[in-house]
């Protein structure tokens, strides 16, 4: 399986401090069968707006390299995950690894009106978009006009497996479980910040296997994710 968002890389966001705490991501990930892991900390204008993609691309090497060290056989690839404003284009033109695909974060409080039109050209511009755990976002639900027009331009939802494991709590699992069964997500990620969450990831797991079943979930976890990796191979 392929895990398209997560926070693994130590030191840089809101995920693990140190390596150890990385590792032991790794570790769980692993378990639960993922071998490759996208390493998408937040490039967020308030906190983290100086990450530069080099540092990304380093990180995800020496924590791939650490991992195989202790016998985790994963492959780790640099992303991020960026927060939507105004000047999307010009921010993910520089981006880890040359990636033919940007993850975008919408927010939890807001859906802008002209979100389509915010995102357009960044798509026109021949990168994939792809928006991050819509079902987190209060306003997104009821804008069905807004979704069809973000799918119109053949941008791509990604659901959290937390969401669908009740991290954080009953109604975004509940919107999640809506997404899920209306066939909107196009892939499904971990988005992971800590080991401990391994449970409720598991938990999100085994909840959307029952909606799809085992062909949906080989569709939203490894068919779908792959041709992002494959991606990154043509890139490079």
């Amino acid at each position: 399986m392929i895990d398209l968002h997560s926070h693994i890389l130590p030191g840089l966001d809101d995920g693990p401090d140190e390596m150890d705490g990385s590792i032991a991501i790794v570790k769980v990930l692993a378990e639960l069968g993922f071998v490759h892991l996208f390493a998408t900390p937040h490039h967020r204008l308030s906190t983290w707006r100086s990450l530069e993609p080099g540092v990304v691309e380093a990180g995800a090497m020496r924590l791939e390299s650490f991992a195989r060290k202790k016998g985790f056989s994963v492959q780790i690839h640099p992303g991020m995950e960026y927060d939507l404003d105004e000047s999307m284009e010009d921010r993910v033109a520089d981006r880890p690894g040359n990636a033919g695909h940007v993850l975008v974060d919408l927010g939890f409080y807001h859906c802008p009106q002209n979100l389509a039109e915010m995102l357009a050209p960044v798509q026109k511009s021949g990168i994939q978009v792809i928006v991050v755990h819509p079902e987190r976002n209060n306003d997104l639900l009821d804008e069905v006009d807004t979704m069809e027009a973000i799918e119109a331009l053949g941008i791509r939802f990604l659901g959290n497996l937390g969401s669908l494991g009740g991290m954080y709590g009953k109604e975004i699992r509940r919107r999640g479980m809506r997404y899920l069964e209306g066939g909107r997500y196009w892939a499904l990620a971990t988005d992971i910040h800590r080991a401990r969450q391994a449970g409720l990831l598991e938990r999100g797991m085994r909840e959307a296997e029952r909606i799809v079943g085992s062909e949906g979930m080989k569709r939203l976890l490894s068919e779908h994710p792959m041709d992002l990796v494959r991606g990154l191979e043509v890139n490079k």
